[in-house]
């Protein structure tokens, strides 16, 4: 019998879990990763994510950051979705500069993204459905990474409570390439998802990627990165979404002057659109479709 191991998901109580070393393999053996392995990038391509902290300074540095010349927003509600094995703890930076751009940034308390689809899309659910009746708009999400494959099942699940997704580095289409040098932290959390939650949990397996393959509802944006080191670009680019290039690394997408910009000036045309009345919002929703065609009760953390 191994050591308990400690696992925080979603509002769930911090759990001590002992774990079987029988069914510690069985867990492992359980998670198909064989056309990942195929489908992957040059785990090469890791290396340059050592260019986070530059990314960071560059953007503590920037106008942008620091509201220069950005407008500011009129209170609409922003829902944020964390990266595979992020939270409420590495979305720190962009969820108080969205505050302080005039927006009410809010996310659904997760400690920590073990890639339960399941688990994470009900809870989520739940506090988009009790954001759009607090504020009464529809909710504007912001993801990174596994976050954003969330985000978009969410809008197509939900359209009623979705204004429209951004997503940042995340996976969208096939064929999904990821860097091999993170499949073990998959296994891993996989294993770890198996033991609490039971087996057949690998969301290649249960229809989440038909779900990514349909058109959205609702407008989406994506913005890829070509020197991506973990998630190929290519992955999350699709016809139905307005597709942004930007220069940087995955782990720094969240802390990317650029993706600020793309943000800073999309929300603000949304902002105005919603103040111009649905007439209008209709006009910028066909003009990102021509762009695209062309290219239970939760508690939300404030």
């Amino acid at each position: 019998m191994l050591k308990g191991v400690r696992v925080n998901v979603g509002h769930a109580a911090a759990l001590e879990v002992p774990i079987p070393v029988s069914r510690l393999r069985e867990a492992v053996n359980d998670v198909s990763l064989t056309s990942l392995l195929r489908q992957a990038a040059s785990p090469y391509t890791i290396l340059g994510e050592a260019r986070l902290p530059l990314e960071l300074a560059q953007l503590l540095a920037s106008d942008v950051f620091h509201g220069r010349g950005v407008e500011r927003g009129n209170g609409d509600p922003v829902f944020i979705i964390p990266p595979f094995f992020g939270g409420n703890w590495s979305l720190g930076t962009l969820k108080d500069w969205l505050n302080k751009m005039g927006y009410n940034a809010h996310t659904d308390g997760t400690r920590l993204n073990t890639l339960h689809m399941d688990a994470m899309l009900r809870t989520q659910a739940a506090a988009i459905a009790e954001m759009h009746e607090a504020y009464g708009k529809k909710v504007i999400i912001v993801s990174h990474s596994i976050g954003g494959t969330l985000a978009d099942i969410l809008a197509k699940r939900y359209p009623q409570h979705v204004e429209h997704v951004f997503t940042a580095g995340s996976i969208l289409n096939e064929p999904i390439k990821i860097n091999p040098l993170i499949l073990p932290g998959v296994v891993l959390a996989e294993a770890v998802n198996v033991l609490l939650y039971g087996p057949g949990l690998d969301w290649k397996d249960t229809g989440h990627v038909k779900e990514l393959l349909r058109p959205s509802p609702v407008p989406l944006t994506s913005i890829h990165s070509k020197t991506d080191g973990v998630v190929h670009h290519e992955t999350s680019i699709r016809p139905d979404a307005d597709n942004r290039e930007v220069k940087g690394t995955h782990l720094g997408l969240t802390h990317n002057r650029h993706v600020y910009e793309e943000l800073a000036a999309s929300l603000h045309e949304i902002s105005r659109s919603r103040s111009r009345g649905p007439k209008r919002r209709q006009r910028i929703r066909d003009h990102a479709g021509r762009r695209r065609r062309a290219s239970p009760r939760v508690q939300v953390h404030s």
